[in-house]
């Protein structure tokens, strides 16, 4: 495994193109219990926004006003993160700088003055050294490129064709894989 402990994560942004605030986040993780049998551990919270949703931002991220009105603030939700990403070995999510510049300007945002958790890594940053003739978009190239389009839309890809966390993992692995091959 190219990463000791990974994190997979993706993050919901009020905007199309991965813009605008959090306002909502998925992580998950193997962790092992004291027999060593595996078991997935998940986080999810939404991410109160500073202003309300317009019925586009609505429809674009599934989310209703409504349902953000009682999410915590986005300092409360990175911190819940942070505790569940202690000891992780990466972060891993589909579009690595646009994950690294949303998560500091957040945590910026929120008060944490260095930045937080551990260091990002995006499927498309490692298909891009792996794959490089095929992974010109990023992640939906990927997705395409290993069949998992498909796979993505049937497990409930998140809004704005961000992969579901069981994708997401799925790329991982299969990137891994074919960098052991070069």
């Amino acid at each position: 495994m190219l990463v000791e402990d990974p994190i997979f994560l993706t993050l919901i942004f009020s905007e199309p193109g991965d813009d605008g605030e959090i306002v909502r986040l998925f992580a998950e993780r193997f962790e092992r219990d004291v027999q060593g049998a595996e078991h997935l551990r998940a986080l999810e919270r939404l991410c109160q926004p500073s202003r309300r949703l317009t019925l586009a931002q609505a429809r674009g991220t599934g989310l209703s006003n409504q349902a953000l009105e009682n999410a915590p603030e986005l300092d409360e939700a990175l911190q819940d993160l942070v505790e569940f990403a202690d000891g992780a070995g990466a972060w891993i999510v589909p579009e690595g700088q646009t994950a690294r510049a949303a998560l500091a300007h957040a945590a910026a945002q929120a008060g944490f003055p260095h930045g937080f958790g551990p260091p990002v890594l995006g499927c498309d940053e490692l298909g891009a050294a792996v794959l490089p003739a095929i992974c010109r978009r990023g992640a939906a190239d990927l997705l395409a490129h290993y069949g998992l389009a498909g796979a993505n839309h049937s497990a409930g890809a998140t809004a704005g064709g961000t992969p579901a966390l069981q994708v997401l993992r799925r790329l991982w692995e299969r990137l891994e894989v074919d960098l052991l091959k070069l």
